[in-house]
């Protein structure tokens, strides 16, 4: 039996480690180390240390790759006795040296029809492009960003009514079968890799994918970028559209003049109990929530203001 290592970091990833950990021996664990929760009054350590915890497998919690608390020379010597690491979402970049480590390579699980969507937000950029498919991608990793040669890949389709949440939560009931199947015949060398290069991408087909010099690149490839607070911020020039689309992708939206976060909108009509202008007129919020205070119904922050 191939002996596998695996790598990651939220609870999503648990779903499809819990799958391969029915197929291969795991040998150790690798995610990020505790962090405070809660506004700093307590610690937690990751979905995955608790999940190699519950199955009784070594964890290394790696809090910074270069000069962390872990025992890196221990950690170098067992990544060079297994066959390969799994990696989903691990949050920390890899050395070039530990990737020759594994006899097979280090092997990348990436939520976007790669080349299309590099980078560390693949299903938020999805949503916001409005992209009507996409794919999980299983890939060796390499000294690029999801450069690497593509295993295999499994097309999924993106409706209107998706939200990034509710994406991930179906990649998390269709993809972790099939990426045990695909490690179980990359292993057993019945899947030879293939160079991205070689990857014809129809961006036509790809929803409204803005295709401009500093996003698409001569190869066809596009790059998601982490998603950073100002990314939240209502600007100016977003239209009705923009400000939903951020919304599904992100989460929510805050409009800093208002003070005012926006989890849910529709477009404003002579009913709506509260407006906000935005560039081509005025969204309805739903669901709301001021610095503090709960998320809540735009009925309940009304009368809120009311009581005031």
């Amino acid at each position: 039996m191939k002996s596998i290592a695996l790598c990651g970091t939220p609870e999503f990833v648990c779903k499809f480690f819990d799958a391969v950990y029915c197929e291969y021996k795991i040998d150790f664990v690798i995610t990020q180390s505790a962090k405070k929760k809660d506004r700093g009054h307590c610690v937690a350590q990751s979905a995955v240390a608790i999940w190699a915890q519950k199955n009784g497998i070594d964890c290394f919690e790696i809090d910074k790759i270069n000069g962390g608390s872990y025992d890196r020379a221990d950690l170098e010597s067992r990544l060079a006795k297994v066959d390969c690491v799994l990696l989903f979402a691990f949050g920390k970049i890899i050395p070039l040296a530990w990737l020759h480590l594994p006899r097979m390579g280090w092997v990348n699980i990436h939520p976007s029809r790669l080349p299309l969507l590099r980078g560390p937000s693949p299903i938020q950029y999805a949503i916001l492009q409005k992209m009507r498919e996409s794919a999980i991608t299983l890939m060796l990793m390499d000294a690029g960003m999801d450069t690497g040669d593509i295993i295999a890949q499994l097309p999924f389709a993106i409706s209107k009514h998706h939200t990034s949440t509710s994406l991930m939560r179906e990649i998390c009931q269709f993809g972790p079968s099939w990426v045990a199947a695909k490690m179980r015949d990359y292993l057993d060398g019945k899947i030879a890799p293939s160079s991205q290069s070689t990857l014809r991408i129809d961006h036509k087909n790809s929803g409204n994918f803005v295709d401009n010099s500093s996003n698409l690149l001569s190869d066809g490839a596009t790059y998601s970028k982490l998603i950073m607070k100002e990314d939240l911020f209502a600007a100016n020039e977003d239209t009705i559209e923009i400000i939903c689309s951020k919304i599904k992708a992100f989460g929510y939206v805050y409009f800093p003049s208002l003070e005012l976060k926006c989890f849910a909108c529709c477009k404003a009509d002579e009913h709506s109990l509260f407006k906000i202008t935005v560039a081509d007129g005025e969204i309805a919020p739903i669901f709301v929530q001021k610095s503090g205070k709960k998320i809540m119904h735009i009925r309940n922050f009304m009368n809120g203001l009311k009581n005031g």
